[in-house]
């Protein structure tokens, strides 16, 4: 429960400074194999595969603060946005950068490999 909660606050965090991260990270040129390192690791650590989970647990936490009579309605706003919008294929581009700009190709590299293997695999899992 612990480690879910954590998952989705960062997942909020970086949902709310999507915008501000796109700013700093557009002026950057990044080389297309760097970009491709960074989407790489992000697909071998699950990311791409986890957005609807995501949704529904950020919809659930912030549910939590609504009037119990306004849930639903909120949930199914919340959810209808958050699927138009918070998606693999819209954040993708700026995930890749946020990653770039944090991580050498090489590091991501290393990181893909990590995920890509055994012990990765099962990290990610828990």
């Amino acid at each position: 429960m612990k480690s879910k909660l954590i998952l989705i606050i960062t997942i909020g965090i970086l949902f709310l400074s999507w915008t501000n991260a796109k700013a700093q990270t557009s002026s950057q040129n990044f080389k297309p194999s760097h970009l491709q390192a960074a989407e790489n690791f992000l697909i071998a650590a699950g990311v791409d595969t986890k957005f609807p989970s995501l949704i529904e647990s950020i919809v659930n936490a912030f549910s939590k603060q609504i009037p119990e009579n306004n849930r639903a309605t909120f949930g199914n706003i919340m959810r209808k946005f958050m699927n138009k919008y918070y998606t693999w294929d819209n954040l993708k581009p700026s995930l890749d950068k946020i990653y770039a700009s944090e991580f050498t190709e090489s590091e991501l590299k290393e990181l893909s490999d990590f995920y890509s293997s055994p012990i990765g695999k099962k990290y990610t899992e828990k």
